[in-house]
This record gives structure tokens, sequence and C-alpha cells, in this order.
């Protein structure tokens, strides 16, 4: 068994540090400027091209930007260069490709080349200033700083000059929408350059002029501001032949799984397809009428282009509405949505309780201004209710306070920088509980159940670390309490110890690695109390026997069992409330002066004493916290579960099955009624399943949190 157990930790360190570093190193990503016909301007081709040969130089750029990796500038005096998003050639030449490409496309000169070794009337020099990623506060956009001159070679006098210096906004964070939208600014100033260029030499017959230096047009300003609207993003490529296709993309500011679904009809009004938002949709090129939003109030047309990505500019906005009361605890309350111009209600929204893996809902919205209404109230109420302004491409966070006896608005509005409100990654919450409760359990024989009335205190702290892709969370659990059954006195009971900790590793949405480390114990020695005195056989591990008359038997000592559960491997996200685990595990229990009822021999109760027990195996979880809607009201039933299962490798023994579930009921403020059902089988201890219910009222204290 040593060596298996020693074998299988060795393979478990072995895969996890395989995965991890796996999950660590990131794969590279490689983009390219590539050049499109789809979007060429048809007014700028030319019949007859003028009457000149031109070269095109190699682009030049300043070193910071003459790099594989795409730089990314995230505040006014700092740059980042990004390792697993490159440029697949350099751009110098790439750029010059595609101002040659368009050269030659719209026919504007008899003759087009780079070659040096040919004689060349004019020569296009290229100057990109700056080409950079500009990701800020959350918002996203293309910067290009760039510089056009056509140089006659006769004289090398720069006869004309193109500037440019534009921020195109992005909807959507992907490197590939910039990469495309970069690709999209370079041919956008080429044709303006063409543009120019074809009005200079037709006006002057030879191209002949004064001569012009570079430094002669810098006060010259020939950009178009920044209201070009760079829809068309380049298509990911793979092995799919998207030649006659194009893609369609609305952009999202939440989960988009907690964002409606919108609908897509062709030019005849004919539905073709139902999406989410923030995913690629594949369609045949043509104009499309896209109905989105909550309740699908928005309405846009758009066209879809072969080969090209059309990001769908946000002229919506999105609202997030969470509702706590005046202790910051989350409350799961109804309000309803109006718009305050038309007062058309769009429906119900309910608060959210984040530690049972909720999620708030995002309300999709045209621009305006909104009511949100609790308690069933009407659209022309004068209490209970608050206005938010949406605004389009902004996601507004509206925070609504209520009492928590009176359910009672308290006040509302956004409180980004409100750090009573304000989001952590780290929570540190310690609470007590003060439970009276009665229970019955048979963990001393199976067909005798055990009723007793008990007052405990619950030490319950919870620290939690939550930022993607890490999560980690030590949950510690300190029970005390005294028991009173039938014909016998007042006993310390209720005792337990519970430690369990958590990391899970995501490395896709809903798939990750984990580890566990778990421990149960008790603190106190734990007694066997009858009304009068009986007979016990109490044999140790070595089968030596010892006979005892008492009303008052130990059967645990202080610590012992001490149960540790050790597992690793995948963890897959069923849902928001739900989480299935599955991997190696490690069982041991550790028992020390720890007696089980095994017969009855005459007058004597035979108690024999537990062998420490090691368990290596295939562990099984299912972990949940789930709300459970109760009719006619507002509040929700809370059922917490967490299913444990280890198949030990050894085929002599038996699953070994867990399962606690706990439902939790809000009567009043902290007050609560909760019933608590834990199951367990682990045949090396006991041959079968013992049962620990018990229904309590509680009573709830935050302490810290």
């Amino acid at each position: 068994m040593n060596k298996k157990y020693l074998l299988i930790c060795l393979v478990l360190v072995l895969v996890i540090l395989s995965a991890c570093s796996s999950a660590v190193i990131q794969t590279k990503k490689y983009y390219i400027l590539e050049y499109k016909p789809v979007k060429e301007n048809n007014d700028l081709k030319q019949k007859k091209p003028l009457n000149y040969a031109v070269r095109v130089l190699d682009a030049e750029m300043p070193r910071i930007y003459d790099r594989k990796q795409i730089v990314i500038k995230s505040s006014d005096n700092m740059i980042e260069y990004d390792y697993n998003n490159l440029w697949a050639d350099r751009l110098n030449p790439n750029i010059s490709n595609l101002i040659l490409t368009r050269l030659m496309r719209y026919n504007v000169f008899k003759q087009v080349f780079t070659d040096f070794q040919q004689k060349a009337d004019y020569e296009v020099v290229t100057k990109v200033n700056t080409i950079e990623f500009i990701d800020y506060q959350s918002k996203w956009a293309a910067h290009l700083n760039l510089e056009i001159y056509l140089r006659r070679t006769s004289d090398n006098q720069f006869v004309l000059r193109h500037f440019s210096d534009k921020n195109i906004e992005l909807y959507d964070k992907r490197i590939e929408h910039y990469v495309q939208t970069i690709n999209d600014m370079i041919m956008d100033e080429t044709d303006r350059f063409i543009e120019k260029t074809l009005k200079k030499l037709n006006s002057n017959g030879n191209g002949k002029s004064n001569g012009l230096r570079p430094t002669d047009f810098m006060t010259e300003t020939d950009s178009l501001a920044s209201e070009t609207d760079s829809s068309y993003v380049e298509m990911d490529n793979d092995d799919t032949d998207f030649s006659s296709l194009g893609t369609l993309f609305v952009p999202v500011k939440t989960d988009p799984d907690h964002e409606p679904s919108y609908s897509i009809y062709n030019e005849y009004g004919k539905l073709i397809e139902t999406a989410m938002m923030g995913q690629d949709v594949l369609l045949e090129p043509g104009k499309y009428q896209l109905k989105m939003g909550t309740n699908e109030k928005i309405e846009k047309t758009v066209e879809v282009l072969p080969r090209y990505k059309h990001v769908v500019k946000p002229e919506w906005g999105w609202l997030t509405v969470n509702v706590v009361d005046e202790n910051r605890d989350e409350m799961d309350i109804r309000y309803e949505l109006f718009d305050l111009a038309s007062t058309e209600s769009y429906g119900f929204g309910i608060g959210i309780k984040e530690g049972l893996g909720q999620k708030l809902q995002a309300w999709v919205l045209p621009a305006g201004f909104y009511k949100v209404v609790l308690n069933n109230y009407p659209f022309n109420t004068y209490t209970d209710f608050a206005t938010i302004e949406v605004k389009e491409g902004i996601l507004e966070q509206m925070t609504v306070v209520v009492d928590s006896e009176t359910k009672r608005m308290l006040g509302a509005g956004k409180m980004l920088l409100d750090d009573l409100f304000a989001k952590s990654n780290l929570k540190n919450n310690l609470l007590l509980h003060f439970n009276a409760n009665v229970n019955f359990k048979n963990d001393v024989e199976k067909n005798k159940f055990d009723f007793s009335s008990v007052f405990n205190v619950q030490g319950d702290h919870k620290l939690i670390y939550d930022a993607e892709p890490y999560y980690f969370s030590m949950k510690t659990l300190i029970e005390q309490g005294v028991t009173k059954s039938s014909g016998v006195d007042m006993n310390f009971s209720m005792d337990k110890v519970d430690v369990k900790n958590t990391f899970v590793y995501t490395l896709i949405k809903f798939f990750g690695l984990y580890a566990r480390q778990d421990l149960n114990t008790h603190l106190w020695p734990e007694n066997l109390i009858e009304k009068d005195e009986k007979k016990y056989i109490m044999i140790d591990i070595d089968n030596n026997a010892d006979t005892l008359m008492t009303k008052k038997l130990q059967v645990k000592s202080s610590f012992y069992p001490l149960v540790s559960k050790t597992g690793a491997g995948f963890n897959f996200r069923v849902n928001n409330n739900l989480s299935f685990r599955t991997g190696v595990g490690l069982r041991h229990d550790v028992n020390k002066d720890y007696y089980i009822f095994d017969s009855q021999q005459g007058d004597y109760y035979v108690y024999k004493e537990t062998k420490s027990v090691r368990q290596t195996g295939v562990e099984a979880s299912l972990y949940g916290n789930i709300p459970i809607p109760l009719l006619f009201t507002d509040s929700k039933l809370s059922w917490t579960t967490n299913f444990d299962l280890l198949k030990p490798i050894d085929n002599d023994s038996k699953v070994n099955i867990d399962w606690e579930n706990t439902f939790n009921l809000p009567i009043y403020k902290n007050i609560s009624l909760d019933y608590r059902l834990n199951m367990n089988y682990n045949e090396d201890v006991k041959d079968y399943v013992v049962f620990d219910s018990a229904a309590f009222i509680r009573f709830t204290m935050i302490i810290s949190r």
C-alpha cells in the first residue's frame, strides 16, 4: 500500500506540474496586415494611369514600434510589449506592400514597383510615427500616426504630403479587432493620399512645383478626426473556406451568458439565427436586420462583407442593478424597470447573492432615462424608486439599498467610487451563529436513533480570493454546544472543527484545475451518557479486552478521529451555482482511542477500537449553492450541498461517500430557519450509512466582513 501511495503521489505531482506549466505558458498568436479588395473605393480607380513610374519605399518607423511585439499603451507615458501577440512579419515592408497594392489596383501610375534597379519618376515615402493598441480604463482604441510623401527623384524634392493622426475606438478588446482596424486605417489614409496625388499631378501637368521639405508641412492638418467607424475586422483564419462568408460580432460589456440574445433577419424579414452577444456569427454577405437588447427594443441594419468581421457599434447602453441592505448584505428582492420617457415596463429583475454563485443579469437598453421601482409599485409611485441615465456604449452599475426589515428603499445610485460598496478580490468574513435545535443520529448503533435538544454556537470564518483565473477559499467552522437528552443531565456536545481549503485555476470558461485539503476533527473527548449504569467490554487494537460498568463511557479522545482529505484534478463549472470535480484523492482517517459499537454479548455492550485507515484512489465531488424560489414570496430557500466520493484503488475497499446538505430559509433580519442533513458511508469504519440530521433556529451576528 505504501508503494502504491508513493507512486500515485508522484504521478499526481507530475500531472499537476505539467498541467500548470502548460496553462501558464500562453499560446503565441501571429497577425498580418493583408490587402482586402472588398473595401476599395471605385471612384478612385483610373481608366488611364498617370504616365509616371513610381517606387514605393519600405515604411520608416521609430525603433520602439519596429519590432515583433504588438505595442500596448495603458497610460500617457507608458507602453508595454505583448509577447503573446506578435506581428508575423516586419511591419516596414508589410505596410509598404499594402500601399503598393492599392496603387496598382487603382491603376494610378503606369508602373509601380519596389526595385531600386528600375528608374522611377517619383518615390512614395511612408513614415509611421505611432502604431499602438490603447487599453485605458476599460476603453480601447487603435492609434495610428502616419505620414505619406510623394518625392520627385530628379531633384529629391517633396511635392506632396499627407498626414493623419487618428484614434479609432474599438468595441472589443481582442487583438484581431485591433489588427484589422489598423489595416483599414492604412488603406483609408492611402485612399486620401491617392486622391491628393491625382489632384496634384493632374493639375500641374508634369508635377513640377516648388520644392517642399517635410518640415514645411508640420503645421498642416489633413486628418479627418476620428469619426471613422472602423466596423470591419478581419476574420480569424482556420481550415474553413471563408472566401464567400463574412462574420458578425455584437460586443458585450459583461459576461455573454448574462446578456440577452439577439435575432438576425435577412433583407426579406426572415429570421436567420438567434445568437449570443460577444460571439462570432458566420453569415452570407448581404444586408441584415438585427433586433437586440432587452425585449429586443433595439433595431439596427448592418451589411456583412465577405471575409470581414463586422463589429456593430454599440448604439445602446448596459445597466446592472444590485440590491443590498444597510449591512451591505446582498438581497434577492424583486424590482421593475421602466422607460422614464414612454412609461413602458421592461420587466422584472431580482437582486442576487454573489456568495451563492449568482451573477447579475445585464439590461441592454436604448440610451435614455430609466426608473427602478421596488415593492410592486406602479410607474407613477413617489416612493421606493430611483432613476438613472443609460448612455451609448457605457455600462452603468446601480446599487439599491433597502431596509432589511421593511424592504423599503433607503437610497440608490452609482457607487463606483464608494469604498463601502467597492468590490474586492479578497473577502474575509467572520460570523457567529447561535442555534437552538433538535436532532437525531444513529452513529452508535444502526437501528438506534438518539434524539436530543441542542443549544450551540458556531464560529464561521470564510477567506476567499477570487481574481480570474485564480480562486482560493479557506472555510473554517468551529461548532460548540450543549445537549439535553431525555432522562440525562445536560452535557457538552456538538463539538466540531471543519476546515476546507480549495484552490482552482481556470483554464477556459468552465474548465480548470483544482487542489484541495480538508480537515475534520473535534476538540473535546466524547462520552456516551446513560440514565443507568451499563456493562461494557472495551477491546483495543491489540485485541486486549477491558470490562467496565459505568453511566459515562468515553468513545472518542480529543482531536481523534482526525479525517484528512487531499485531492487534485479537474474542475468543471456546470453553471454559476454548481461545480463538479474529479481527480486523485487521498483520505487518511487518523484514529486514537476511538471506539465504536460492535455487538452485544448478554448484558455486555462490546466496543472495539478503530484502526487508522489510509486510502488512495479516484475522487469525485459535486459542490453547489442552489437558490430555490418560493411561491408567493420574494424569499428563496438556499440549498448548499457538498457530495464527496472516493473509490480506493485497493479492490477490497468499498466506495466512501460523504454528503453534506444545508437548507437555509430567511425569516427576519438575521434570523433564519436551517435544516442540516449529512450522510456518511465508510465501510472501513462502519458498515452502514451514518445520518446526522438537525433542524434549528439560527441567529447570525456579523463580526467582520
